[in-house]
C-alpha cells in the first residue's frame, strides 16, 4: 500500500514538474520561461500625506507580459518604471488610499502610467495587466 501510495505521489509530482509554467532544460539546467507570464518588480516604498504621523507605502507588483520580447524591453527600462511608480506613489493621502475601491482605481492608474512611460521609452506597451501582490500602509 505505502509503494504505491509513493507511485503515486511520484507521478503526481512528475506531472507537475513537466506541466510548470517554467520548463527546465535536463541539458543545460536552464529555466525558459512560457509566455505570456508574469514579471514580478521589486517592491516600491514611498512616503505618504498624513498630517499626524510619518506613513509609508509598500507595493508589491507582478506584471503580466505577452512575450520575451516585452519581459526584455520591461527589462531595459526599469529604472524609468520605477521612477515613474515613485513620482506616481509618493505623498498620496492615506486616508484615500484605504477609501473602498481605491486599491482597483490606482491599480488602473498605475497600470496606464506604466503603459504611458513603455509607450514614451520603448514605442510600445509591453504591459499586459498588472496585480498587486502585496500593498502594505503602516
Amino acid at each position: 500500500m505505502n509503494r504505491l501510495i509513493n507511485t503515486i505521489v511520484s507521478a503526481l509530482l512528475t506531472m507537475g514538474l513537466l506541466f510548470n509554467n517554467n520548463l527546465l532544460y535536463a541539458a543545460g539546467g536552464k529555466e525558459e520561461t512560457v509566455y505570456p507570464a508574469y514579471l514580478t518588480l521589486t517592491p516600491t516604498i514611498v512616503n505618504l500625506n498624513d498630517q499626524n504621523r510619518a506613513r509609508f507605502l509598500r507595493v508589491e507588483i507582478d506584471l503580466s507580459i505577452k512575450t520575451a520580447e516585452d519581459a526584455e524591453l520591461i527589462h531595459q527600462h526599469m529604472p524609468a518604471l520605477q521612477d515613474r511608480l515613485v513620482v506616481l506613489l509618493g505623498g498620496r493621502d492615506t486616508k484615500e488610499l484605504q477609501a473602498p475601491g481605491a486599491r482597483d482605481a490606482l491599480r488602473k492608474e498605475v497600470l496606464e502610467a506604466l503603459r504611458d512611460t513603455m509607450m514614451k521609452t520603448a514605442g510600445q506597451p509591453a504591459v499586459d495587466d498588472l496585480y498587486f501582490t502585496g500593498f502594505i500602509i503602516q
